[in-house]
């Protein structure tokens, strides 16, 4: 038996072993960087005061036309979703609703928008009958594909579509609210942990008294 050979066997398979876990260290690592980067509790994709006032061109859930010089001049409040989301997305409109409800006629001194992050499913019809169950102040935007991204983009909202075992799917996304001025800045944001706090109802009245 070669002895030399013998040796190196074993030292070999421990390299290999520890290439693995190095190798599936770093995936770990690198998973954690991108939900840092991306998740809207962790890390906001806009700094608060920064301008937020892009150009679109979507159609809200009655088939209008709805593009930025729709805000008429009002500070907004905006969320992204989809109406398949089977968590996030109904948690935060109820927490908006009861906001609403709280405000009074407060609430209509602000725009209160949802826009899909799934518009391929999110007809302006699907888009009516799910914001119907949470306020009639929601209003909800979709469009083509093309148009909606270009407008996320501009919002700087993250979204990555995943594949689901059963064969549907999906949307991981920016959960965070933003609150926006009536020139269009990013005046506060409400995380995904402070929906339904007196926190978060604070930070919208201060929304409305700017």
């Amino acid at each position: 038996m070669n002895l030399r050979f013998a040796k190196l066997a074993p030292l070999q398979s421990a390299n290999a072993f520890s290439l693995i876990v190095v190798s599936a260290l770093a995936l770990i690592v690198g998973a954690m960087v991108l939900r840092v980067a991306f998740d809207s509790d962790l890390a906001p994709p806009p700094g608060v005061g920064s301008l937020l006032d892009p150009k679109f061109s979507l159609v809200d859930q009655n088939g209008k036309t709805f593009t930025n010089a729709s805000f008429e001049g009002k500070p907004r409040l905006l969320t992204f979703g989809y109406t398949s989301c089977p968590d996030i997305c109904p948690t935060t409109l109820s927490a908006l609703a009861e906001n609403i409800t709280e405000l009074g006629k407060n609430a209509g001194k602000l725009q209160w928008i949802f826009i899909t992050v799934d518009p391929k499913n999110d007809t302006p019809a699907r888009l009516k009958a799910y914001l119907a169950a949470f306020s009639p102040r929601l209003i909800g935007l979709t469009g083509s594909p093309g148009t909606v991204s270009a407008a996320l983009d501009k919002y700087r909202v993250f979204r990555a579509s995943k594949p689901q075992p059963e064969g549907t799917y999906s949307i991981d996304h920016t959960s965070t609210v933003f609150l926006i001025t009536a020139d269009g800045r990013l005046q506060n944001t409400i995380k995904e942990s402070e929906l339904g706090t007196r926190a978060a109802l604070t930070k919208i009245k201060r929304l409305i008294s700017s």
